[in-house]
C-alpha cells in the first residue's frame, strides 16, 4: 500500500509536473480525475461523476466539473476545476463553489487549478471557509495531511473530524482576537480611559486637572511591529529565487482597480511575508520580480504610497503593524477607493 507521502507526490506529478499550464480544460479534467482516484475514489464505480447536471427547482440547474459520491449515491464533495494558467482569486469562482456546496448540501468543496483549495461550508459563514491552500509541491506536509483526511477510507469514517476541529478552532481564535482588538482600540474604550484618569485625579483642583488633560494625548493602538532592521537581524530563513508563477499566478492584470501596479506590489510583499520571509527579503525579491530599482523603492511604495507616510501615522512600521495584527484587509478597503470584489477576494484568500 502506498504511503500518504507517495500518494501526494503522485498527485503533484499529475497536476503539476506532467501537465502544461496552457493545457485545455478536458486535458486538465482528466488529470484531476486521475489525481482523485489516487485517494481511493473510483470513476468506474460512479464514485466520481463529470459535468453532471443537477436540477435546482423547476428551471435552474448546476453543473459542477466533478462530484465525488459516497454511499447510497450521496454527493459528498463538488470540485471546480480551473486550468493552471487561470486566476483562482476571482469572486465568481467563489460563487460557483458556494452554490455547488449549498445546493448539494456538501460540507466540503475543492477548487483545483494552479494549487488546491479546500473549502468548508459552516452554517454561520456567509462565505465558505477556506480551510487550506496547498501548492502542488512534493513532500508537502499540508499535502500529506490532505491525503490523510480526504482519502476514501478515512473520509467515509469521518476521519477528517480532528483536522476540521483544529481549523475551526484556529478560525474562531483569530476572529476573537480581531474582535477584541477592535474593541480595545475603539473610541468607547479611549473615552473610558480618559474618564478613569479624571477620576484618579479627583483630589486635584478641577482647573488643574482640565489643563493637564488638554496636554495629554490618549490613544490605544496595536503595537508597532519591530523595526525592519531587527526583523532582518533575527530572521534565519533564506530566500530561493521565485517567479511570478510561484506567487499564485497573480499579475498586474489580475486586478481591476486602476491602481493595479500598486496592488500587485502589495500582494507580492504580503505573499512573501506570509511565507515567513523578513521585510528586507520580501521587498528586495518583489523588486526583482516587478522590475523595481531596489527593495527600498518597493518599501516606499508600501509605506508611503499605500501607508500614507509617517505624517499620517503610516509608513513602513504601520504597514508591518497592519500585517502582523491582521488589520491589512481593513486598511486595503480604507485606502484603495472602489476596491472591487475581485480585488478584495484576491487579498482575502492570501491573508486568510
Amino acid at each position: 500500500m502506498s504511503s500518504s507521502t507517495e500518494i501526494w507526490n503522485k498527485i503533484c506529478f499529475l497536476l503539476n509536473e506532467n501537465i502544461k499550464r496552457t493545457c485545455n480544460e478536458n486535458e486538465y479534467e482528466n488529470q484531476v480525475v486521475r489525481a482523485i482516484e489516487c485517494l481511493g475514489w473510483d470513476e468506474s464505480k460512479k464514485e466520481i461523476k463529470r459535468q453532471q447536471i443537477i436540477p435546482i427547482g423547476n428551471q435552474n440547474s448546476i453543473k459542477p466539473d466533478l462530484i465525488i459520491y459516497g454511499q447510497e449515491n450521496r454527493p459528498l464533495i463538488p470540485i471546480e476545476i480551473k486550468r493552471p494558467c487561470e486566476n483562482l482569486g476571482k469572486s465568481e469562482i467563489m460563487g460557483q463553489i458556494r452554490s455547488y456546496m449549498l445546493q448539494l448540501k456538501s460540507d466540503f468543496g475543492f477548487l483545483i487549478g494552479l494549487e488546491l483549495k479546500v473549502y468548508y461550508e459552516g452554517s454561520s459563514d456567509l462565505q465558505p471557509l477556506l480551510l487550506e491552500k496547498i501548492p502542488f509541491i512534493k513532500d508537502s506536509e499540508k499535502g500529506v495531511e490532505f491525503v490523510n483526511n480526504f482519502n476514501k477510507e478515512s473520509f467515509l469514517k469521518n476521519g477528517y473530524m480532528p483536522y476540521l476541529e483544529t481549523k475551526l478552532n484556529n478560525r474562531n481564535k483569530e476572529m476573537e482576537i480581531e474582535n477584541l482588538l477592535d474593541l480595545l482600540t475603539s473610541e468607547e474604550i479611549r473615552q473610558k480611559v480618559i474618564d478613569f484618569l479624571k477620576k484618579e485625579s479627583a483630589h486635584f483642583n478641577e482647573e488643574i486637572v482640565s489643563e493637564v488633560m488638554e496636554k495629554l494625548s490618549v490613544s490605544i493602538s496595536t503595537k508597532k511591529y519591530i523595526a525592519s532592521e531587527e526583523l532582518d537581524k533575527n530572521a534565519v530563513k533564506t530566500f530561493s529565487p521565485v517567479t511570478p508563477v510561484s506567487l499564485n499566478n497573480i499579475t498586474k492584470e489580475s486586478f481591476e482597480n486602476p491602481r493595479s501596479s500598486l496592488l500587485v506590489c502589495l500582494y507580492y510583499v504580503l505573499y512573501l511575508l506570509k511565507q515567513n520571509y523578513n521585510w528586507k527579503t520580501a521587498t528586495e525579491q518583489t523588486a526583482k520580480l516587478l522590475n523595481f530599482k531596489s527593495g527600498q523603492a518597493v518599501a516606499r511604495k508600501c509605506g508611503k504610497e499605500f501607508g500614507g507616510g509617517p505624517d499620517e501615522d503610516g509608513g513602513v512600521p504601520a504597514f508591518q503593524r497592519w500585517f502582523y495584527s491582521g488589520a491589512m484587509l481593513k486598511k486595503l478597503q480604507e485606502k484603495i477607493p472602489n476596491l472591487s470584489n475581485n480585488d478584495y477576494e484576491i487579498f482575502r484568500e492570501l491573508l486568510s
